[in-house]
């Protein structure tokens, strides 16, 4: 399995949403945009910039846009990010 992959998991095991703190299944959202077409299976850099999010939170992300979302609630979704990769490394066994 590709490093990029584990991280994933690691972030489709988290018990909670990063967003709105909504215990449950989350989903990785990618604050670095893949793009349509691409191959998600891939070993990619921007799997490294997904966090932790719930179906609702995920889909009014999408809606509302990076900036709109982000101002309305109030949060740095880059400081999620290296809050959950830093933990990730930290925990991470060699």
């Amino acid at each position: 399995m590709s490093q990029t992959k584990k991280y994933l998991d690691y972030i489709r095991n988290q018990p909670h949403c990063s967003l709105c703190y909504t215990k449950g299944l989350v989903e990785p959202h990618h604050i670095e945009v893949i793009g349509m077409g691409r191959n998600r299976n891939k070993n990619l850099r921007e799997h490294y910039s997904a966090i932790p999010v719930c179906r609702p939170c995920h889909r009014s992300y999408h809606d509302l846009g990076k900036e709109t979302y982000e101002t309305r609630n109030h949060i740095n979704s880059y400081e999620i990010v290296y809050f959950y990769l830093s933990k990730y490394l930290d925990e991470r066994e060699y």
